[in-house]
């Protein structure tokens, strides 16, 4: 039409297309129509709307088709990373399906679900609900499962469940009779899982009645028989629980009877000299808690503890707790009259920490902890009658 009048009046016409006309056209081309999405598969587990997704998982826990059970479990540790979404999946029930899941045919079934557990435990609603839930027995069970995984997530667990020594969780891990159950492992227990085994037995006993129930199952010599392990974190593991092993009085006795406990002394002084740092400060701890006795500390000093404590004190590569744990130990010796002698040269050393900070940590507190300790090792292997 306009065309038309300009060409009637004499006046040039250049046709343009307008602005809203032109933008409605390329939202047609963007939007043009496009073949349908692919179908999902039929075992396809989609995470639901908001608030529907952890009752929706959660039901899926338990479901009939073993690939939705597993990708449901998949699905629940992944999220379970976050404390909001262990609390979310909480409320939504998880740990009555999980017990159930942990008896699972198909072992990535269990796996996963004692996985979950672990992070579950880690949290203290977590630990309280678990504990409610009887989660405490169907962990036990899974401390003899056929999956090497499956057992070091148990092992794990009830070590997160007892990190509240004088919380009512731990008494209910103890009460359950877990200690014998772990004890009992630790003579058949292969070398990936028994760290955890040992950790999580520690755990039970900084509880006094998992460790008077330690020491009655037999611990103590199964902790002695650990330590010759060829595992470094299992010797690691075996010193440490035999320093807890130590504390009370019986077990002291008991690490030092030769008819239960044959050779212990002269086994731990070797350890001293182990390649692991780790392995040597455990070992330093366990020799401190057990040599109570005189005749204990000449055994020790007649096997070249002194000398072996003396190097590692010394030693450039120790870190804190192994310097700390070998002049602690030095002290301990320095109470028989042979140890005292066979400390003399150690007092340089000591002399050196104490006035000067040698080998001094970092951090403030514990560098005058290693002062402190290093002043009274120093005025016991001085000491004269």
């Amino acid at each position: 039409m306009w065309r038309v009048i300009r060409t009637r009046q004499g006046l040039p016409y250049e046709h343009t297309l307008q602005p809203s006309f032109e933008a409605n056209a390329q939202h047609l081309v963007a939007f043009s129509s496009k073949p349908n999405p692919e179908e999902l598969p039929a075992d396809a587990v989609t995470l639901a709307f908001e608030r529907a997704t952890h009752p929706k998982l959660t039901k899926l826990v338990t479901a009939d088709e073993l690939v939705h059970r597993q990708k449901a479990l998949a699905m629940i540790d992944k999220l379970c990373s976050s404390p909001i979404e262990v609390a979310k999946f909480l409320a939504a029930g998880l740990v009555p399906a999980l017990n159930a899941g942990i008896t699972d045919a198909d072992g990535t079934v269990r796996a996963l679900a004692s996985h979950v557990l672990l992070l579950v435990a880690r949290e203290k609603a977590g630990r309280d609900r678990m504990v409610r839930a009887g989660s405490i027995p169907a962990l036990q069970r899974l401390l003899v499962d056929a999956d090497e995984q499956v057992r070091a997530h148990a092992c794990m667990a009830f070590a997160a469940l007892c990190v509240e020594t004088g919380h009512r969780n731990c008494e209910e891990v103890v009460a359950a009779g877990t200690v014998a159950h772990l004890v009992e492992r630790t003579a058949t227990e292969t070398d990936a899982v028994m760290p955890h085994a040992l950790f999580a037995l520690k755990m039970c006993m900084l509880h006094a009645q998992g460790l008077v129930d330690a020491i009655a199952r037999g611990a103590i010599a199964a902790m002695a028989a650990l330590i010759s392990s060829p595992s470094p974190a299992v010797r690691a593991g075996a010193c440490a629980n035999l320093f807890c092993l130590a504390v009370p009085v019986d077990g002291k006795s008991s690490c030092l009877d030769e008819g239960s406990v044959p050779g212990l002394l002269p086994q731990l002084v070797e350890l001293l000299r182990d390649v692991y740092p780790a392995v040597q400060a455990e070992a330093a701890a366990a020799l401190m808690a057990v040599t109570v006795s005189i005749a204990a500390k000449h055994t020790c000093v007649a096997c070249g503890a002194c000398e072996a404590l003396l190097s590692a004190a010394a030693s450039e590569d120790a870190d804190a707790r192994l310097r700390t744990n070998a002049i602690k130990a030095m002290a301990t010796l320095a109470e028989a009259p042979s140890g005292r002698a066979a400390l003399m040269d150690a007092v340089p050393l000591l002399e050196e920490i104490e006035r000067d900070g040698r080998f001094a940590p970092a951090d403030e507190e514990h560098a005058a902890l290693l002062r402190a300790h290093a002043r009274r090792a120093r005025e016991i292997v001085t000491w004269t009658p």
